[in-house]
């Protein structure tokens, strides 16, 4: 399953998710979970990097959404995390999955459900995996979101873009909103001055 191509990966999730072993889940658990050894060569980090977005992915499938997470504690090596973000939707991750994951992030904020070790430019891992998620997010359409959850998600991204202090989740969030048509919400932000704040990774500056 971790070294699958997304056809290969098509044939075998189905005979996985028919009878999850314990020891599966353990197995990808750990995978996901395991951080690249530092004297690990760059090509050798980009193999190990897949390896540990598609046992998240099929974590992610199995509904086991917390043990996804330390897949976002990138450290210094973002490998794994940028393999997530576009493994999701060719792996068969529903938007749902994506969502459900997102609100557990957001409602997990002060617990230690999210990895606490630092990371690279002192992001934390919080920031890491709100990041991530809504760039997956962006692979799939503004019509596959199901309606009931439209309008929440819609207001959660604009209040997110407006008072989110870092700037990787504020961009992501900016991307996103515009990918879903949502380009006035952005603008309306951008155009509103923000003050400089050493608690704030990013400001705006007064239209003159």
């Amino acid at each position: 399953m971790t070294v699958a191509t997304p056809e290969q990966y098509s044939v075998l999730y189905p005979l996985v998710a028919a009878n999850p072993a314990p020891t599966t889940v353990e197995e990808l658990s750990k995978i996901a979970a395991t951080m690249p050894e530092a004297e690990l060569g760059s090509v050798e980090r980009v193999s190990f990097g897949q390896r540990r977005a598609n046992a998240a992915v099929t974590l992610l499938r199995l509904g086991e959404r917390e043990k996804v997470l330390p897949v976002f504690d990138m450290t210094d090596d973002p490998e794994a995390l940028t393999q997530f973000i576009f493994r999701c939707r060719p792996r068969g991750v529903g938007i749902d999955a994506l969502l459900d994951t997102l609100q557990l992030i957001v409602e997990s904020k002060g617990s230690n459900i999210i990895p606490t070790r630092s990371v690279s430019e002192g992001k934390s891992s919080y920031a890491s995996a709100r990041y991530a998620v809504l760039l997956a997010l962006g692979e799939f359409t503004l019509n596959e979101i199901p309606e009931s959850r439209l309008e929440p998600l819609i207001k959660q991204l604009s209040d997110t873009y407006r008072n989110d202090l870092s700037s990787g989740v504020h961009g992501a969030t900016g991307w996103l909103l515009r990918q879903w048509g949502q380009a006035e919400v952005v603008r309306e932000v951008n155009q509103t001055p923000v003050p400089y704040s050493l608690d704030r990774e990013w400001f705006t500056l007064a239209i003159t």
